[in-house]
């Protein structure tokens, strides 16, 4: 087993946060799977490379069309399983019957995979709610 700080040298390994140091098996591997995870969460409702504007009552939210596809079975078959939204070339989808505060949680969701138990309340609330 050996300790790695990515791209640090020894002489600033005292100043390192913890979450830097990966615990590895084989020092031939290189794991940047947190920092893959901050990549993709920097992304969330960013225009930069967005290919996809989404209009929640009103709001534009900017996202990625294969982002939303890997993350959800939803925007997997809105975007690419047939539906009128894959096969226009129109970049501003509108989902209507969404609330747009359970929308942002979904979508940060999505992007960080990080959620709390108070959003998932609301996401919840929020479908009952349009459907009385």
């Amino acid at each position: 087993m050996h300790l790695r700080a990515s791209s640090y040298t020894m002489s600033t390994i005292a100043n390192l946060d913890l979450k830097s140091i990966e615990i590895v098996q084989d020092p031939s591997v290189i794991d940047h799977t947190s920092v893959l995870s901050e990549d993709f969460a920097r992304l969330y409702n960013q225009s930069d490379f967005s290919d996809v504007q989404l209009i929640i009552e009103s709001e534009c939210f900017y996202a990625h069309r294969i982002v939303l596809a890997a993350r959800s079975q939803y925007f997997r078959a809105l975007l690419y399983g047939g539906m009128k939204e894959s096969y226009e070339s129109n970049h501003r989808i509108e989902l209507k019957d969404c609330k747009i505060g359970a929308f942002k949680i979904l979508l940060q969701y999505i992007y960080t995979g990080k959620i709390t138990l108070l959003d998932e309340k609301v996401i919840y609330f929020s479908f009952i709610n349009k459907k009385n």
